[in-house]
């Protein structure tokens, strides 16, 4: 929050994020800009899209999976395989 963020990072992230096949948001308000607009590029892009947030954002609506919790928790609950996330 205020930190300001150089165009060419912006830039790369864009370009590396239209190339990508999955992306994952993890603990993000999904308000600030111009971040707030990656899970946008994904979509465009066709990536599947996974937020991990304890709770809805502004941005959710443009995620194919939510996992709804604390992000220490939802990962550790990837890495282990549970089934139950993606069902």
């Amino acid at each position: 929050f205020g930190d300001m963020l150089s165009e060419p990072i912006l830039d790369a992230a864009q370009a590396a994020i239209e190339e990508c096949d999955l992306f994952v948001s993890i603990g993000t308000s999904a308000v600030v800009y111009p971040a707030a607009y990656l899970p946008e590029y994904a979509r465009k892009a066709g990536a599947v899209r996974v937020e991990i947030n304890p709770e809805e954002t502004p941005a959710s609506y443009l995620y194919d999976v939510h996992l709804r919790g604390p992000a220490t928790e939802m990962l550790a609950r990837l890495a282990d395989g549970d089934p139950e996330l993606l069902a």
